[in-house]
């Protein structure tokens, strides 16, 4: 008797292997393009999460690894060069600055005559109103 589970992710290349060599029968769709950038898409986010939960310097670092792997299989996919990538990260750089003061913003408040206004209150899931 064989139990089954549900998995619906994509894995390292290698793992395939590995699961067959263990008597690990594997339900699997070949995924076109458009597909594949979707799921990989999904397992950055799922490998983001695990850099947020790391502990300690080594499982930050592994974790982070695990990150540019997938960026590297996307940039592949999409035939984007890091170059071009470094280029936008650089103009962004220059433009907003980068991540290095450490800084929380709690809230900011704008006059309803503000020109951004309408930028904060169309967002709405990522910038709640907090009302008084």
């Amino acid at each position: 008797m064989r139990k089954t589970f549900l998995f619906n992710k994509i894995i390292r290349d290698k793992l395939y292997k590995r699961l067959s060599d263990k008597n690990i029968k594997i339900n699997q769709k070949e995924l076109d393009k458009a597909e594949f950038t979707e799921e990989l898409k999904n397992k950055l986010s799922e490998e983001a999460l695990e850099v947020k939960e790391t502990k300690n310097r080594e499982e930050l670092t592994e974790e982070i690894a695990d990150v540019l792997e997938v960026i590297y299989s996307l940039l592949k996919l999409q035939k984007i060069d890091l170059k071009e990538i470094e280029e936008y990260r650089q103009k962004k750089y220059e433009d907003k600055g980068g991540f290095e003061t450490p800084v929380l913003i709690n809230s900011i408040s704008l006059e309803l005559e503000h020109p951004d206004i309408s930028y904060y209150l169309n967002k709405k899931e990522e910038y709640p109103e907090i009302i008084k």
